[in-house]
């Protein structure tokens, strides 16, 4: 009986061959594999130690907040704006845009930046405050009534149906009679 040259098994050598296929395919799938997974790790490494250097490099800078964040999406808006319309100067105003985001954002210079998001934070606030405050009026409409102190112009807010009632000012102490 012929002897098998790679496994030394005393089984015919055509059985022997098939499975020595196999155990090939599988050795060389395991291989891939294996290599598969060492440049995805070393992809891996390569990418914690860009993150690494990011941090590093961020250090002592004032990075992204509220304004860079609206900036950055008014920019891509004013681009979308600019594809549709075909107007080259909203495209430079949003690279324009764009710039001064990354100028802030690599800033050092925390304390000016940290002003500047300031201011942009009240103005905010008074924009949507005023929509909000018409909202919860709207919203009150139905329950309520709001007058304004004759004197310090306060708004007050008072039940309806009550006929007429004296209406007392919490901010000036000031009275004054209207009807529900």
């Amino acid at each position: 009986m012929p002897i098998c040259s790679l496994c030394e098994n005393f089984e015919t050598v055509a059985r022997c061959e098939l499975t020595h296929e196999k155990a090939f395919y599988i050795i060389s799938t395991y291989c891939d594999t294996l290599s598969f997974l060492a440049v995805r790790f070393e992809k891996q490494q390569r990418g914690i130690a860009m993150k690494a250097w990011l941090q590093r490099f961020m250090y002592g800078r004032y990075g992204q907040d509220d304004l860079s964040r609206f900036l950055s999406l008014f920019a891509l808006v004013l681009c979308i704006v600019s594809i549709i319309t075909q107007w080259a100067v909203l495209n430079s105003l949003a690279l324009v845009l764009l710039v001064f985001c990354i100028f802030r954002m690599f800033s050092r210079n925390a304390e000016k930046r940290g002003q500047e998001n300031l201011a942009f934070l009240r103005m905010r606030e008074q924009i949507t405050g005023f929509f909000s405050r018409t909202a919860a009026r709207l919203r009150q409409g139905r329950t309520h009534r709001f007058y304004r102190c004759p004197s310090c112009k306060q708004q007050v807010r008072v039940p309806k149906g009550k006929g007429g009632i004296r209406i007392h000012c919490p901010k000036c102490g000031t009275s004054f009679e209207k009807k529900t």
